[in-house]
């Protein structure tokens, strides 16, 4: 796989790519070049080009083709425009499900068209996002399509759900594996899921760039007795990606 992303934007090729990709209109819907989704249809202007290029975060898309199984239940917390749904409908097969949960609604436009364009009903869109309860609170749509949070000072309000509610109320299936990827909230959604953890041990994906919130989600994984590794090899306490997986 060529990774387009590691190209130097100060060199030549990096300069003539990026000049080439900017001339895409927004709205074109083509084929992912590369990795496991290649062939599979995006919208270019839904997010990083490396979503389309096949080469967005690709040690963690390794995570996910070696850690999902055919028949998987997966939470997608945060599922942004949906590369992570995408690539886990392919993963968990037409007997798994996908579980997509996105408030921002810029993002959940993308959602949908990308996951209607690809003809997935194994992935169902969730228009909330993840706390640990249910409700409606204030929600800022940040600088880009990546930063929408939770946040008090938010403009809109959207819907919250709480995993262990949901699970506990049957509106949810239990997951085998959770991706949390929620701009501050990670935390609380962890909180609000510790039944369904202490019981159930999905392995758990937390993307996270918080030293604060790193380490309270750290802990409390620790308490439900999970293994915590680092991603991206850095000492645990710096790293922006773990994977948590339940110590039998």
């Amino acid at each position: 796989m060529i990774n387009f992303s590691k190209i130097p934007t100060h060199s030549f090729v990096g300069r003539t790519l990026r000049s080439f990709l900017r001339l895409i209109p927004k709205d074109s819907v083509l084929p992912i070049l590369q990795g496991r989704l290649r062939g599979k249809k995006w919208v270019i202007g839904s997010g990083s080009l490396g979503y389309w290029l096949g080469t967005y975060e690709i040690e963690v898309q390794e995570i996910f083709e070696k850690t999902l199984r055919r028949g998987d239940t997966v939470f997608d917390i945060g599922a942004h425009a949906g590369f992570y749904s995408l690539l886990s409908s392919v993963l968990v097969g037409p007997t798994g499900r996908v579980f997509a949960f996105e408030p921002n609604p810029f993002n959940l436009r993308f959602l949908k068209k990308n996951i209607a364009s690809n003809q997935c009903p194994n992935v169902n869109v969730i228009e909330a996002g993840v706390y640990d309860k249910s409700g409606r609170f204030p929600f800022s749509e940040g600088s880009n399509a990546f930063t929408g949070r939770i946040d008090e000072a938010g403009k809109i309000i959207v819907k919250t759900v709480s995993i262990d509610e949901e699970v506990a109320g049957g509106r949810l299936p239990t997951p085998d594996f959770i991706k949390i990827d929620v701009e501050g909230a990670e935390y609380f959604v962890l909180r609000g899921a510790t039944t369904v953890l202490r019981r159930r041990h999905p392995v758990i994906y937390l993307s996270i760039d918080d030293s604060k919130r790193r380490e309270d989600c750290a802990k409390l994984l620790l308490d439900l007795s999970y293994k915590l590794i680092s991603v991206d090899n850095a000492d645990l306490k710096q790293t922006s990606c773990i994977l948590a997986i339940y110590r039998a």
